[in-house]
């Protein structure tokens, strides 16, 4: 009972705080976990950007962040929103790196990521199929995943930040390790119909990139 009672203490010394959302410009909305009518000091929220088909996140209005999911601590109240744009362009890159070109594969989409997409309207997806033996970074899994290119805003490190997304119609999902096959044209033509679906564009462009065999 004491503690109860001094816990409810400690819980009333707490600020409390509100986070306003405000009328967004352009095609989205902002979603917050978790939502409250009042949150106290110290908490942490998280917050995301999720902009409807055809529409990419630009930036942030309240928060100093460029990315569209981040994970803010509540130290004040806040009143934020989201400017969306239409996306211009989706680029699909079919990386068939399960071969002694692994290690160039993590590379260029290191490279990628060295590329500032701040406030630019494209996307850029990536379908890598990894190799065994040729490249120990980045957790050394093999399989086969989609990533969705995000800004290292450290540059070019070796580490890949980008956003791993999940396909069904590939098989590619959060908890299976998936092995594709690259030369399979259905698993082609699977990821350009999934990034037309779900990252609509005005226009597309398409690199296949391996060996070329």
């Amino acid at each position: 009972v004491i503690a109860i009672f001094n816990k409810k203490i400690e819980e009333q010394k707490l600020n409390k705080y509100t986070i306003e959302v405000m009328p967004n410009i352009g095609n989205g909305e902002v979603v917050i976990d978790p939502k409250k009518d009042f949150y106290n000091e110290g908490e942490l929220i998280d917050i995301s950007a999720k902009a409807n088909s055809g529409y990419i996140f630009s930036n942030w209005n309240g928060i100093d962040s460029n990315e569209d999911s981040i994970q803010i601590k509540i130290e004040k109240n806040y009143s934020i929103s989201a400017d969306f744009v239409e996306r211009e362009a989706t680029y699909m890159i079919y990386m068939a790196g399960d071969n002694d070109l692994e290690s160039a594969a993590i590379q260029d989409i290191n490279e990628l990521e060295g590329v500032n997409f701040y406030k630019r309207p494209v996307s850029v997806l990536v379908l890598i199929d990894r190799a065994n033996g040729y490249d120990a970074t980045n957790q050394n899994w093999t399989g086969t995943r989609i990533y969705e290119i995000k800004t290292d805003k450290n540059g070019v490190d070796g580490t890949i930040v980008s956003k791993e997304i999940f396909c069904n119609s590939l098989n590619i999902t959060e908890n299976y390790e998936t092995e594709l096959n690259m030369a399979d044209p259905n698993v082609l033509n699977s990821f350009i119909n999934y990034s037309q679906e779900y990252y609509n564009a005005k226009k597309y462009g398409l690199i296949v990139w391996g060996h070329g065999t």
